[in-house]
């Protein structure tokens, strides 16, 4: 029976094929159309020297760039050191200026307090003689007073003190007077020695 029934499904699927191949056109292979002979193109084959000459100079002048280019750093770059090492010099001066005030105004500020002290501690020193440079001459001088400035002092031949600018003393007194100007122009001599 298996077979039977076998047959028959096979006799319907046939009989289904023919009739819906009945209903459909048949579709013809499409028609490939022979192409025309091409015309045979010449083929133009590049200029390979003339194509490596036109890169072997490009080379060249890219090389020549980089040779510039790489010049120039390296003056770039001797600048930049250059300029590094003054800068580091001028800041090394600017330092060592720095300290040189910072001890000068220490220094001056020393200087305020001991030379008032020192001068004040001549008052009451007696003299033979004081002679000025304008051609003065005091016998039995007393000093009565010193500033940075002025000489004050009694003497045998007056009852009024007399007050000389230090500068118009001779320079031994004035060094002993610890006057300022006296002192700077003697420092200045001895450097120039």
């Amino acid at each position: 029976m298996k077979t039977i029934t076998a047959c028959s499904t096979a006799l319907l699927i046939s009989a289904f094929i023919t009739s819906c191949s009945e209903d459909v056109e048949p579709v013809a292979p499409p028609k490939v159309e022979k192409e025309a002979p091409k015309e045979e193109k010449k083929e133009t084959k590049p200029d390979y020297s003339a194509i490596l000459e036109e890169l072997r100079d490009k080379e060249s002048d890219l090389q020549k760039d980089i040779k510039k280019m790489q010049s120039k750093s390296r003056s770039a770059m001797r600048i930049s050191e250059e300029s590094a090492s003054e800068l580091a010099k001028l800041n090394e001066a600017r330092d060592y200026m720095e300290r040189l005030k910072t001890l000068n105004s220490q220094l001056q500020a020393q200087i305020d307090i001991w030379g008032p002290a020192t001068r004040g501690s001549f008052a009451g020193i007696k003299l033979d003689q004081v002679a000025t440079a304008d051609g003065q001459s005091f016998n039995g001088v007393e000093i009565v007073g010193v500033t940075a400035e002025d000489f004050t002092f009694t003497h045998r031949g007056g009852s009024e003190p007399v007050t000389v600018k230090v500068a118009n003393l001779p320079l031994g007194l004035r060094k002993n007077l610890l006057h300022p100007e006296t002192a700077l122009q003697d420092y200045r001599l001895q450097s120039a020695e």
